[in-house]
């Protein structure tokens, strides 16, 4: 029968006084012995498992390079753990990466699983950048050709010298100026 580390503690120690009190012959009983062996081998049995376990993941190579780590990795745990990674790459919709971020104590961690060939967050953020730049461009034009409609054909200022604050073309013209960052002084915030 294992025993638990405290039942070992409790029989060493009654052993160990049975000793010092000079009682050589009769110390333990041969259960006691028994269980000490079968606590011994199973510990052993463990530990060689453990040992496995951990030979079982070995890492191969680990370099860091321009902000990215290159891990070279082999063994079940090791499959187990990117089989993981993939899945939840799919499950959370992954096209070019999914990222997430867990907070352990006061440190903020963040995970980012980005499918090879596919955009790097860099990559994202560049190509937004430019949507950005296209669409204000289109906005400017648009702007530019709201400013150009006559105030005597705007079905909002018939007979007006200039445009009102209630006409839906000014209002869109200020909302437009809004999105851009300013009035047309070809300065944008974005």
């Amino acid at each position: 029968m294992r025993l638990s580390m405290d039942e070992v503690r409790k029989q060493h120690d009654g052993i160990k006084k049975l000793y010092e009190q000079g009682l050589w012959g009769a110390t333990a009983s041969v259960v006691q012995v028994l269980d000490l062996f079968d606590t011994i081998e199973a510990l052993q049995q463990e530990n060689q498992q453990l040992q496995q376990e951990l030979n079982d993941l070995k890492i191969y190579s680990l370099q860091m390079e321009n902000g990215k780590i290159d891990m070279k990795v082999t063994g079940e745990r090791a499959k187990l753990f990117m089989s993981a990674l993939i899945q939840f790459f799919e499950q959370n919709g992954g096209k070019n990466f999914v990222t997430t971020a867990r907070m352990v104590g006061k440190d903020r961690y963040e995970i980012t699983v980005r499918k090879c060939g596919g955009m790097t967050p860099a990559d994202k953020i560049e190509a937004l950048e430019h949507e950005i730049e296209q669409l204000q461009e289109v906005l400017k034009q648009a702007r530019e050709a709201l400013k150009n409609v006559d105030v005597v054909r705007c079905p909002y200022c018939w007979g007006k010298e200039t445009h009102s604050d209630k006409c839906e073309i000014n209002k869109t013209i200020t909302e437009i100026d809004k999105v851009l960052g300013g009035k047309d002084d070809g300065k944008t915030d974005i």
